[in-house]
């Protein structure tokens, strides 16, 4: 199972946004898990989604403004919604990739 065919995924690249449409219809409401599961989906993490939703982290500005600023609260939330490191990484690196105009 090489993949040599060609076909775009359609999971999008993992790494910076610009301007997305599938993101910014996500994030039309805040405070849903549409949000989550995009960006979850785009860094190929889809299977911490139910835990995301569990632990209340269900808001992607929220996740987004914690992975900006950084510090202990966004050590919290890798902690309860229990992240491995290399996973937290690619968590912060895209939210912090995500254009602050996207995540309002």
């Amino acid at each position: 199972a090489g993949g040599a065919g060609g076909a775009a995924t359609p999971l999008g690249p993992p790494g910076p946004v610009d301007d997305d449409a599938a993101v910014r219809e996500a994030l039309r409401e805040p405070g849903s898990m549409a949000g989550v599961r995009e960006m979850l989906r785009r860094v190929r993490l889809d299977h911490y989604a139910e835990v995301f939703d569990e632990q209340g982290y269900d808001d992607l500005n929220h996740i987004r403004a914690i992975a900006v600023e950084g510090g202990g609260d966004f050590e919290r939330f890798v902690c309860h919604v229990g992240l491995k490191p290399g996973h937290a990484a690619k968590v912060k690196s895209w939210c912090r990739s995500l254009p602050a105009a996207m995540a309002r």
